[in-house]
């Protein structure tokens, strides 16, 4: 009776402050560059609890105060991964027969997008999700439902602010003003055709270097449509140049790591004038995972990455992959579970920045160094609140000795009907801090 009289409550607020017919239209929301971490809470031990909140993100070039002027949500989508979300999150109030006082239901595609745009009952969906004023207070819905809906709704336009709920011990990196003077040279996708079907798609660009070795100093993200993307990597790699691949082998592309971003991540800049080695003759491999769960049509891509290169380079730096190897990672449904991977540090370093990295179902990252001299444990980072849409690099700036270990652990709470096992996909799963560290001889293994 309890659990009743509480969904009762819960719905009748949905009802009226959620999807009624009131001018509630959230007209303060601040507009941030989805190409960047401009969130208001990146301070250490950043805290924030689930309310309603305006800070509702936008694509480059989309509009935040409702739907474009063109946008259908696709039906194909709706039927594959949307409806099912909503149904879940909503249908107690807003089903095939609403209940508890809401104004109608939201399980009907047809009637969701009936009329004139700017007044259809799916306008009224993106964004009161974003904000979390829907579903009411009390109703917890997971990052991916979020998302999934929101974006759908919004055919990509708006994204939720994901810095609701996340605590996090470390600073968020801001890049420092670029330096002047130095030499640009950019890696971007040739225009690529993403089909409104695409869920999961990995596509692989070769470039070669630039044609003197130096190193880079500063790299800036180049997000084209974040309708789309899943993530960048800049790889160095011995694949011949000009070839493109995709797929599965691209997936697991070879080479050094030299960068990464993913939603929420922006420009790196290396501290105290230090940067990534470029060898005469080296190649690079740009890999984006594209994934359009909006169904976005006739989209054609041009993001990547520009680096900044200077002659020299005070330190000289490396990015390590820290965490699980993917086939350790299986999430029975419903099960709340423990990934870890440990490994020891060879030789004196300083982690100087890192970017945790997990997929749908992750919760919580944590990464402990226990101290070779005393066995004692420190945090490196512990986040909680995790979310796929809110992935920038932090900085951690400790000095690590030849024997410390680092241990790497993500938790993941499985609510899904099926198992989630580690994997490339959106919907499988990883456990990874891309690491950067300085001397580049320095590893851990």
């Amino acid at each position: 009776m309890t659990f009743r009289f509480t969904l009762l409550l819960s719905c009748i607020a949905f009802a009226f402050s959620a999807c009624g017919d009131g001018n509630n239209e959230n007209s303060n929301n601040t507009v941030t560059n989805g190409s960047s971490n401009n969130h208001s809470n990146n301070g250490a031990s950043t805290s924030q609890s689930n309310g309603s909140s305006n800070n509702i993100q936008s694509n480059n070039g989309h509009e935040n105060n409702g739907n474009s002027d063109d946008c259908i949500p696709s039906k194909a989508q709706w039927e594959a991964t949307v409806k099912g979300r909503v149904e879940k999150n909503c249908g107690s109030c807003h089903g095939a027969e609403p209940e508890f006082g809401a104004p109608y239901g939201l399980l009907d595609y047809d009637t969701l997008v009936a009329g004139e745009i700017g007044q259809r009952k799916v306008d009224k969906i993106a964004p009161r999700t974003a904000d979390y004023s829907m579903p009411p207070n009390g109703v917890s819905v997971s990052h991916q439902d979020r998302d999934t809906i929101t974006e759908w709704a919004s055919c990509g336009n708006i994204h939720p602010d994901h810095t609701v709920s996340l605590t996090v011990n470390r600073q968020t990196h801001q890049a420092s003003a670029k330096p002047e003077g130095l030499t640009e040279f950019t890696f971007t996708a040739p225009g690529f055709a993403v089909d409104e079907n695409t869920l999961d798609d990995y596509e692989c660009f070769t470039f070669d270097a630039p044609p003197q070795g130096k190193f880079i100093s500063r790299i800036e993200p180049i997000i084209d449509d974040s309708r789309v993307l899943h993530h960048l990597v800049l790889i160095r790699t011995n694949e011949a140049a000009g070839l493109n691949f995709s797929g599965v082998e691209c997936g697991a592309a070879p080479g050094q790591f030299y960068y990464a971003w993913a939603p929420g991540g922006g420009p790196l800049q290396f501290p105290n004038g230090g940067g990534l080695k470029i060898n005469e003759g080296d190649r690079f491999l740009l890999q984006i995972h594209y994934n359009n769960g909006a169904g976005v049509i006739g989209v054609n891509d041009n993001s990547g990455v520009k680096v900044f290169l200077s002659d020299t380079a005070s330190d000289e730096y490396r990015m390590l992959n820290l965490g699980e190897g993917l086939p350790g990672i299986s999430v029975a449904p419903g099960a709340t579970i423990e990934s870890s991977q440990t490994c020891t540090v060879t030789k004196d370093m300083t982690s100087a920045m890192g970017l945790p990295h997990m997929h749908e179902i992750g919760s919580e990252f944590h990464e402990t160094i226990i101290r070779a001299a005393t066995g004692q444990e420190e945090s490196l980072v512990d986040l909680t609140g995790w979310s796929f849409e809110n992935q920038p690099f932090y900085d951690y700036n400790i000095p690590l000795k030849a024997g410390d270990k680092i241990k790497t652990t993500c938790v993941y709470k499985n609510d899904k009907s099926t198992p989630v096992l580690g994997g490339f996909k959106s919907s499988e799963e990883m456990c990874f801090d891309f690491m950067f560290i300085t001397p580049a001889s320095a590893d851990c293994r």
